[in-house]
């Protein structure tokens, strides 16, 4: 679906399900951030940090360039090549297969993906080896669909390639965690690509309303017992609604045939009103029948 086609607070509902669905596959992604010795076409990650889902630390290393390190650069990260010497720094070949292992088989994810992957590749390449990323994912770009704005936003961590890590993880929670908006606004379906977006929109949306549903009737349901337990009628909440106790229960069935049922369960067929009685007095034998509690 175009973006036109979208409203913000689609755009916005459909960063938050992005970045739930991400947490939710822990396997499938990973994070990534790298310090550089500049932005150009020569310039080669100096440090990196991979970092899991859960905010474990795969791996993390110090590089020193084979070129100059821009003053630039230097007063963004505060990295110098005296700086990496102390931090014992290595050359990208002799950690290259470790890095590959970090990343095989997952979503890069990253602030300014398309940044790091170019630093990533042409470090990689200066020394002879491909590209260690199969798939990037942009969190910059996830995080202004979110805001509804086209203006890229500073990540505001530490310019660390750790903190910047967990900066990265941290923002991704902030989109998750925030609730999603209903959007009434009215668009027009220009083709079939849109009319299917639209309609996967609609099934997310369905089964987001279903799970919610079910939601609301365990709630309903546990804190109706809980008044009953302490033989209160109701609670008042703070928007003026109440929530009431559960005092009866409908869709009576037996779950054993009402051939073996006793007498006084039954008149031609089965007297449910017999059975909420007893289930009022706390009588009944849940084993013999299903129900639905009110």
């Amino acid at each position: 679906m175009t973006e036109q086609l979208l409203s913000t607070i689609t755009q916005r509902n459909h960063a938050i399900s992005k970045a739930q669905e991400i947490l939710a596959n822990p396997d499938k992604y990973i994070i990534v951030d790298t310090e550089t010795s500049g932005l150009g076409n020569r310039a080669e990650v100096i440090e990196i940090c991979v970092m899991s889902l859960q905010g474990e630390v795969v791996l993390e290393n110090f590089f020193m360039p084979t070129g100059i390190i821009s003053p630039e650069a230097t007063a963004e990260h505060g990295l110098t090549k005296d700086i990496l010497q102390q931090k014992s720094a290595k050359t990208w070949d002799t950690c290259a297969s470790e890095i590959n292992k970090s990343l095989a088989g997952k979503t890069m994810l990253a602030y300014n993906a398309s940044f790091d992957q170019k630093m990533i590749d042409q470090t990689a390449a200066l020394y002879g080896f491909d590209s260690p990323i199969e798939e990037k994912f942009c969190i910059m770009r996830l995080r202004q669909q979110f805001k509804g704005t086209k203006n890229s936003e500073i990540l505001g961590g530490d310019h660390t390639a750790q903190g910047d890590c967990k900066k990265t993880l941290d923002i991704l929670h902030e989109i998750a965690n925030a609730e999603l908006v209903e959007d009434s606004e009215n668009f027009e379906i220009q083709n079939n690509d849109e009319l299917i977006s639209i309609c996967l929109e609609l099934e997310k949306i369905s089964a987001q309303r279903k799970t919610l549903e079910e939601r609301e009737k365990i709630i309903q349901a546990k804190c109706g017992h809980y008044l009953k337990e302490i033989n209160l009628e109701n609670v008042s909440l703070k928007n003026g609604r109440q929530v009431v106790r559960v005092d009866s229960i409908v869709g009576v069935k037996s779950n054993i045939p009402l051939k073996n049922l006793a007498e006084e369960f039954k008149v031609t067929r089965l007297d449910s009103n017999v059975v909420r009685k007893l289930w009022k007095e706390g009588k009944l034998d849940d084993k013999l029948f299903s129900y639905k509690e009110k």
